[in-house]
């Protein structure tokens, strides 16, 4: 992993993302690209500050599963100030989406950027601005602890794609009848 956005190539980001428009109900490529933008926004408003107070969610998968993530990031965006806020609101034209719709992106990122972080210091001995330079992409010496925190069960064989879904581009369907999967051939 080398940043933050690295999250949408994983499961968890993909359900990060249907989780995401479910509620926002916003267009699939909006959402994207204003999300794109909103977490590494996010770093940056983070590595100018010199410390994070961890938030009540410190389970990434949990709290996409289970949580109100909007609600979750209203509550983490007293770290922001409101100039912070302000600055981050005025792309929205650029972004195509309404101030309202962007904000609510702003709390989902919040929420998201705040528990990443919190289970990143949770499980380890990291400090808080060592996390921001992994997370932004500037060190990679804690991508392990990053990963650690996108994938729960190191042992679940549906992390890794396998050589056909690599190969090929596609996923498996769960109506194949094989049970090699056609990799000794003839389906």
């Amino acid at each position: 992993m080398a940043n933050i956005l690295d999250i949408l190539l994983t499961r968890t980001g993909d359900r990060l993302l249907e989780k995401s428009q479910e509620i926002t109900k916003l267009d699939s490529e909006v959402f994207k690209k204003s999300f794109v933008y909103s977490l590494p926004s996010l770093l940056i408003i983070y590595s100018n500050k010199s410390e994070f107070k961890t938030g009540k969610h410190n389970n990434l998968i949990a709290l996409i599963e289970n949580e109100d993530i909007i609600q979750a990031g209203k509550q983490n965006a007293q770290s922001l100030t409101d100039p912070e806020i302000q600055v981050f609101l005025q792309y929205a034209e650029i972004l195509d989406v309404e101030k309202k719709d962007l904000k609510d992106i702003l709390y989902l990122s919040l929420a998201i950027l705040t528990s990443i972080i919190s289970e990143m210091m949770e499980n380890s001995d990291l400090k808080f601005q060592d996390i921001i330079k992994t997370l932004s992409g500037l060190e990679t010496k804690n991508s392990e602890a990053y990963l650690k925190v996108l994938l729960k069960n190191a042992e679940d064989p549906n992390i890794i794609d396998n050589r056909e879904e690599i190969l090929l581009g596609r996923k498996n369907k769960d109506d194949d009848q094989s049970l090699l999967g056609g990799y000794t051939g003839g389906r």
